[in-house]
This record gives C-alpha cells, structure tokens and sequence, in this order.
C-alpha cells in the first residue's frame, strides 16, 4: 500500500511538479497595441441574413475621397465579436488609409446582430457573409469596383464556403487560417495550451491525445450536418482542469481563448 502511494505521489510530482513551478515564477506580461474603436472614422450599418431571417449589423469604414474602392467584407474568428477588437480594427484601418472599403460585421449573437453563433454551422455562418456582400452590392452611398472577402483565423474556413456560393467574389484572403485537419489543428493548440502551462513535451501530449476525441463526422463537409459549429475551446481530460465544451463544424474547426 505504503509502495503504491509512494508510486502515485512521484508520478503526480513529475506530472503537476513543473506546472506548479511555472504558475509560481514570474513572467512578464504581454502587452498589445493597436487601433482603438474610438481612434476609427465609420458609420452604423444593417442588413438582414434573408437565407435564415436574422437581422444584422455591423461598422462600415470608408476612405476618404469619391471613390470608386474595392471592398472587403471580413469574416470573423471563432467565438463571439465585440466592436473594440483591436486586431481587427488595426487591420480595417490599414486597409481603409488605403482606400478600401471594409464591413466590419458583428458576428451573429454578437453586439448588435441576432441570431446566436453556438448553433451556427460553417455552412450557417457563410451566409451571413453572402448577406454583408448583399449589402455592399445594392448600398448607393459609395461606389465600388469589386467585393472580396477577408477570413479572420476561423474565418479562414468559410471563406471558400462564401466565395463558392457567390460566384463574383473578386478576392479572398486568409489571415492565419489553419490548413491542417481538425485533428491536427486541436492537438498542435492544446499542446501548445499545456506547454504554457509547465506541462513536460510528453506528458502535455499524452493529456492532448486523450483529451482530444473528434467525431469522424466532425471531419467532413456536410451542409445539411445538423452538427453544431463556430467555436472550439481547450479540451482537457476532466481530471486535469474544467472542460470547455467542444463545438463541430462541417469543414474544420478552430480554439477559441
């Protein structure tokens, strides 16, 4: 007995030991800059998702000048979106000093837009997308020469999806989408979650193999799936910390932090 336990102490030591080292010592904070919401020239826009009737809105940030511009409306990552996102903001405001036109959308479920992301396939949340190049075709406050869309991270998945179903879709661009299966992309970013922690190489791949499990249905692209999709949280096993629920997708999925 006194042998088992003494077993199960050492391999919890080896195993908790470097995170409670690594949680303990000091590090130094990262600190963002960018874009602030109050720092950008825009205006308020809606639109409606007339495929599924979900009323939309979102900022439209114009350059200076009469026009005509080349438009981009941006796809969002996984989660929810709030409006002072300064990644996105940043970005909108380099593409604006330089006379583009971007719709920046509020995801569905978020800010001003209806509707609810969590139950949102890709396939869902594409269309929302066709709904924001919709509007930018039939506005008749600024002129544009061509529509193209920006996928942000998770973005990056449904923008071919946009792109297929609305056939004059002048550019698409991919801003650090994942190009790896669902498997690969979840495993590479719970390891990489864990080694931040402390975790030791093997014992955070050990925990990511376990914890990670995908329905083979998960892997594919099905646009009737009735499979949940938008986001995807850290997957842990139980034992190790609270799990965040995972959420499929028709085509690929993403974390979410």
């Amino acid at each position: 007995m006194r042998k088992t336990l003494l077993i199960l102490a050492i391999a919890l030591a080896v195993i908790l030991g470097p995170v409670v080292i690594a949680q303990l010592t000091p590090s130094e904070g990262r600190s963002l800059s960018g874009v602030s919401l109050r720092e950008t020239r825009h205006e308020e826009i809606a639109f409606r998702n007339q495929r599924q009737n979900i009323d939309l809105a979102g900022m439209l940030f114009v350059p200076e000048g009469e026009g005509p511009f080349p438009a981009v409306a941006v796809i969002h990552g996984s989660g929810t979106s709030v409006r002072d996102n300064r990644w996105y903001l940043t970005l909108t405001q380099y593409l604006q000093q330089r006379d583009i036109v971007v719709l920046l959308p509020d995801k569905r479920g978020s800010a001003k837009s209806g509707g609810d992301w969590r139950d949102a396939s890709f396939e869902d949340l594409a269309t929302d997308t066709l709904a924001a190049i919709e509007y930018l075709e039939q506005q008749q406050d600024v002129p544009l020469t061509e529509i193209g869309i920006v996928g942000m991270s998770q973005g990056g998945w449904i923008a071919p999806i946009v792109a297929d179903r609305a056939g004059d879709v002048a550019f698409v661009v991919s801003m650090v989408g994942a190009m790896v299966t669902p498997g690969e992309q979840l495993l590479f970013e719970e390891n990489h979650n864990l080694r931040q922690m402390g975790f030791l190489p093997g014992i955070s791949n050990s925990n990511c193999s376990l914890g990670v499990t995908i329905e083979p249905t998960m892997l594919t692209t099905n646009a009737t799936s009735p499979l949940r999709s938008a986001t995807i949280g850290a997957i842990q096993p139980p034992w190790l910390m609270p799990t965040i629920p995972i959420v499929s997708s028709g085509t690929s999925c993403c974390c979410a932090r």
